[in-house]
């Protein structure tokens, strides 16, 4: 296996009921609500929340958003320039296979070839995707960092059941390997669930972090936070999202990570920041929260 230092990867690969969350090119405002119609807003809560600790409704552009095979994919960018974070955010069932996990079972794809893959025919991808391509595809270790990867996708195909549930949507897809695994059950009301286990947990590896929604008949909130070193933001977090009944939200992030002079035995190099991610949730009924950190498996 080989340590992943360029990005930072979480899963944020987070079907289900969600409103859109702005058109391609859209930049949200913290007073928009988020998730599924009128009762997507909870009233008050990140008045409460934000009383209680520090953070921030994260700058936010959404790129595009898919309604693919009963699952809801949002590409978004969250703040600008070197410290910018592209993230796919992801709504679906515990009951079917991801889109993700289908068109990555054999190949790691780049966010530019996750858009393609799944987006309709003829549709123009993101320039912020298409900025990242080879970025990303090096970080995959391939030679041939240029070209696109075709892949295709039959939407119309029977929708696969998923025999894993919750654990296996949050911490398996394509060749990656999960580690440092934190998953943890809450019967209701409002928890955190940090990568690493630990509020000062910092790390430079991909990451996968997600909620799954344990209750048929009632909805779950649940959002993702990070915190990136290198910048004076502290913490961020997408907007609250509705999970819906035997739902699971995936947030799956890629960092542009910049660096700095350090020294280590001696010699001058270039490190990178680290970045610290949690998962919330809130909810009336039992839920799972989930984090991990990501290695990709030599082929």
């Amino acid at each position: 296996m080989k340590n992943l230092t360029t990005w930072t990867v979480g899963g944020s690969i987070i079907a289900m009921l969600l409103a859109g969350c702005g058109a391609e090119g859209e930049t949200v405002s913290a007073e928009e609500s988020f998730g599924n119609g009128p009762e997507a807003a909870l009233d008050g809560f990140d008045a409460v929340d934000e009383a209680n600790e520090e953070g921030q409704l994260a700058e936010r552009t959404v790129l595009a958003e898919l309604e693919v095979a009963d699952t809801t994919i949002t590409f978004v960018q969250n703040g600008n320039g070197e410290g910018a974070m592209l993230a796919v955010e992801v709504l679906g069932s515990t009951q079917t296979t991801s889109p993700l996990q289908r068109i990555q079972a054999e190949q790691d794809l780049t966010m530019l070839e996750m858009f393609n893959a799944l987006a309709p025919e003829g549709s123009e991808a993101p320039e912020a995707l298409r900025a990242v391509h080879s970025e990303q595809a090096a970080a995959f270790g391939r030679q041939d960092v240029e070209t696109v990867l075709e892949v295709a996708f039959d939407a119309n195909a029977a929708i696969e059941k998923s025999a894993s549930g919750c654990s296996n949507l949050i911490f398996n897809f394509g060749s990656w390997y999960a580690f440092n695994k934190q998953s943890k059950n809450y019967q209701s009301g409002t928890s955190t669930l940090y990568v690493g286990n630990s509020s000062s947990f910092r790390t430079t590896n991909w990451v996968t972090v997600g909620a799954c929604n344990d209750d048929n008949n009632s909805t779950l909130k649940a959002r993702a936070d990070f915190d990136m070193d290198g910048d004076s933001a502290g913490w961020q977090y997408s907007p609250w999202y509705n999970v819906g009944p035997g739902g699971y939200f995936l947030y799956y992030p890629w960092r542009m990570n910049v660096g700095y002079t350090c020294t280590i035995g001696g010699l001058t190099t270039t490190c990178l920041y680290g970045t610290r991610y949690r998962v919330k949730g809130d909810g009336d009924y039992p839920y799972h929260l989930k984090t991990a950190e990501l290695f990709e498996q030599i082929h």
